[in-house]
Protein backbone atom coordinates (compact mmCIF):
# COMPACT_ATOMS: atom_id res chain seq x y z
CA UNK A 1 0.00 0.00 0.00
CA UNK A 2 0.87 3.75 -0.99
CA UNK A 3 -0.16 6.41 0.73
CA UNK A 4 -0.47 10.14 1.11
CA UNK A 5 -1.64 11.94 3.65
CA UNK A 6 -2.31 15.97 3.34
CA UNK A 7 -3.85 18.61 4.99
CA UNK A 8 -7.00 20.53 2.91
CA UNK A 9 -7.80 24.12 2.11
CA UNK A 10 -10.65 25.00 3.81
CA UNK A 11 -11.32 28.76 1.54
CA UNK A 12 -11.21 26.56 -1.61
CA UNK A 13 -15.10 24.66 -2.32
CA UNK A 14 -15.56 23.23 -5.35
CA UNK A 15 -19.16 22.18 -6.93
CA UNK A 16 -16.81 19.38 -9.06
CA UNK A 17 -17.88 16.52 -7.37
CA UNK A 18 -14.26 14.78 -8.77
CA UNK A 19 -12.13 17.48 -7.19
CA UNK A 20 -12.94 16.32 -3.14
CA UNK A 21 -11.78 18.87 -0.69
CA UNK A 22 -11.72 15.93 2.04
CA UNK A 23 -12.14 12.62 2.47
CA UNK A 24 -9.89 9.29 0.48
CA UNK A 25 -9.25 8.05 -2.71
CA UNK A 26 -8.18 4.68 -3.60
CA UNK A 27 -6.44 3.04 -6.22
CA UNK A 28 -5.92 -0.93 -7.16
CA UNK A 29 -3.55 -2.45 -8.93
CA UNK A 30 -2.58 -6.40 -9.80
CA UNK A 31 0.79 -7.13 -12.11
CA UNK A 32 -0.33 -8.53 -15.35
CA UNK A 33 3.54 -10.05 -14.89
CA UNK A 34 1.95 -12.67 -12.20
CA UNK A 35 -1.02 -12.94 -13.87
CA UNK A 36 -1.20 -13.60 -17.35
CA UNK A 37 -5.25 -13.34 -17.78
CA UNK A 38 -7.43 -10.30 -17.35
CA UNK A 39 -10.16 -12.52 -15.45
CA UNK A 40 -7.64 -13.10 -12.59
CA UNK A 41 -6.66 -9.59 -12.29
CA UNK A 42 -10.25 -7.99 -12.43
CA UNK A 43 -11.26 -10.62 -9.93
CA UNK A 44 -7.92 -9.59 -7.38
CA UNK A 45 -8.75 -5.80 -8.21
CA UNK A 46 -12.57 -6.62 -7.20
CA UNK A 47 -11.63 -8.79 -4.07
CA UNK A 48 -9.62 -5.68 -2.75
CA UNK A 49 -12.46 -3.15 -3.68
CA UNK A 50 -15.08 -4.74 -2.06
CA UNK A 51 -12.56 -5.54 1.52
CA UNK A 52 -11.69 -1.96 1.21
CA UNK A 53 -15.40 -0.69 1.02
CA UNK A 54 -16.61 -2.65 3.51
CA UNK A 55 -13.76 -1.07 6.06
CA UNK A 56 -12.94 2.27 4.84
CA UNK A 57 -15.55 4.05 7.39
CA UNK A 58 -13.47 3.91 10.31
CA UNK A 59 -10.84 5.75 8.40
CA UNK A 60 -12.70 8.11 7.07
CA UNK A 61 -14.64 9.53 10.09
CA UNK A 62 -11.11 9.79 11.69
CA UNK A 63 -10.29 11.71 8.75
CA UNK A 64 -13.19 13.89 8.10
CA UNK A 65 -13.37 15.97 11.33
CA UNK A 66 -9.80 17.22 11.06
CA UNK A 67 -9.65 18.13 7.44
CA UNK A 68 -7.35 15.78 6.00
CA UNK A 69 -7.38 14.13 2.28
CA UNK A 70 -6.02 10.45 2.08
CA UNK A 71 -4.81 9.24 -0.99
CA UNK A 72 -4.26 5.29 -1.12
CA UNK A 73 -3.25 2.67 -4.05
CA UNK A 74 -3.22 -0.75 -3.57
CA UNK A 75 -0.75 -3.00 -5.07
CA UNK A 76 -1.17 -6.95 -5.04
CA UNK A 77 2.00 -8.68 -5.09
CA UNK A 78 1.04 -12.48 -4.64
CA UNK A 79 1.61 -14.74 -7.33
CA UNK A 80 -1.87 -16.58 -6.71
CA UNK A 81 -5.63 -15.58 -6.76
CA UNK A 82 -6.42 -15.69 -3.09
CA UNK A 83 -9.82 -16.11 -1.29
CA UNK A 84 -12.07 -13.31 -0.53
CA UNK A 85 -11.59 -14.09 3.49
CA UNK A 86 -7.38 -13.61 2.77
CA UNK A 87 -7.52 -9.73 1.16
CA UNK A 88 -10.61 -8.98 3.79
CA UNK A 89 -7.74 -9.71 6.68
CA UNK A 90 -4.78 -8.27 4.96
CA UNK A 91 -6.81 -4.67 3.98
CA UNK A 92 -7.82 -4.70 7.34
CA UNK A 93 -4.40 -4.98 8.56
CA UNK A 94 -3.49 -2.16 6.36
CA UNK A 95 -5.96 0.02 7.25
CA UNK A 96 -5.79 -0.42 11.00
CA UNK A 97 -1.83 0.59 10.76
CA UNK A 98 -2.79 3.07 8.14
CA UNK A 99 -5.86 4.66 11.20
CA UNK A 100 -2.52 4.56 13.83
CA UNK A 101 -0.26 6.60 11.21
CA UNK A 102 -2.96 9.37 10.77
CA UNK A 103 -4.04 9.79 14.40
CA UNK A 104 -0.63 9.62 15.10
CA UNK A 105 0.21 12.99 12.96
CA UNK A 106 -3.12 14.41 13.45
CA UNK A 107 -1.86 14.39 16.79
CA UNK A 108 1.51 16.32 15.83
CA UNK A 109 -0.57 19.17 13.84
CA UNK A 110 -2.37 20.34 16.98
Amino acid sequence: MIYLLAATDNGKETTDHRQQTTGIQAGFSVSSRNFKRAVDRNRIKRLMREAYRLQKNDLLQQLLPDNKKLTLFFIYTGNEVPDHELVFIKIMKALKQLQKIANENIATDM
